[in-house]
């Protein structure tokens, strides 16, 4: 990610670990480096890129929101496996149990 360069090497990768290893950490860490390398970036909550697309099919499905993703060189969807809580919290289970779980990142 020295420069950005005409040549682009498309990847997925997925990280897994328990709670408080770090992943968001280096996602975070790995935007950054992209952005001081000309690359567009965007950082989102699982929750929030299926409250984009679920909102754009709603009002007529005219992929605005596809388009708009496309367009970036990186995106990172954090928390795929954590359900976001009104208190704060994250529960990996259900809404129910948001009292006794793990804060969420920011």
């Amino acid at each position: 990610m020295a420069s950005k360069s005409p040549r682009r090497v498309l990847l997925d990768v997925l990280l897994l670990g328990p709670a408080g290893t770090g992943e968001s950490h280096l996602v975070q860490a790995l935007g950054y480096r992209a952005i001081k390398g000309g690359f567009t970036v965007l950082y989102r909550l699982v929750f929030d890129v299926v409250r984009h697309f679920l909102s754009d099919e709603a009002l007529g499905g005219d992929e605005k929101v596809l388009t708009r993703y496309l367009k970036l060189d990186l995106i990172t969807v954090d928390d795929m496996g954590l359900e976001p809580c009104p208190n704060g919290r994250a529960s990996t289970s259900s809404r129910s149990s948001c009292g006794a779980t793990r804060i969420a990142p920011p």
